[in-house]
């Protein structure tokens, strides 16, 4: 008999990720002053430059970030849901402002949901 917490187990253990589209992800990105100040090719070559982090290294200190998956936005809930299944998440994108300063840039949604099957996502950190 198969229980759940191995399925989840085997789920945990086959996420793959992949790296983010910063050029799609601009639209986000330049909702910031700093990036929209920058512009697009500058805020491509930034991230570009990033790293990964896991989320419970950051938690207590990311603004911006809704962990309620259930309330989140329908469609970007079902591609998710699409990419969980297929066992391949775009890394979310976070903004390190400072010391302990963080901001979540994109991937509410990825996160919330990875959080709700309890895996620790990666995340993508840019610094500025």
């Amino acid at each position: 008999m198969i229980k759940l917490i191995d399925i989840l187990k085997e789920l945990k253990s086959s996420i793959q990720y992949s790296k983010p589209n910063f050029e799609a992800e601009w639209e986000e990105a330049n909702r910031y002053p700093e990036f929209q100040e920058m512009g697009k090719e500058k805020w491509v070559e930034l991230a570009e430059d990033g790293y990964i982090t896991k989320l419970s290294k950051i938690k207590s200190v990311l603004s911006n970030v809704d962990l309620d998956f259930d309330s989140l936005e329908e469609p970007k809930k079902q591609r998710f849901e699409q990419s969980f299944e297929k066992g391949i998440i775009e890394l979310p994108i976070v903004v390190k402002f400072g010391k302990n300063e963080y901001d979540l840039v994109a991937g509410n949604t990825r996160i919330a949901g990875l959080v709700k099957y309890n895996i620790n996502p990666t995340i993508w950190v840019v610094e500025l």
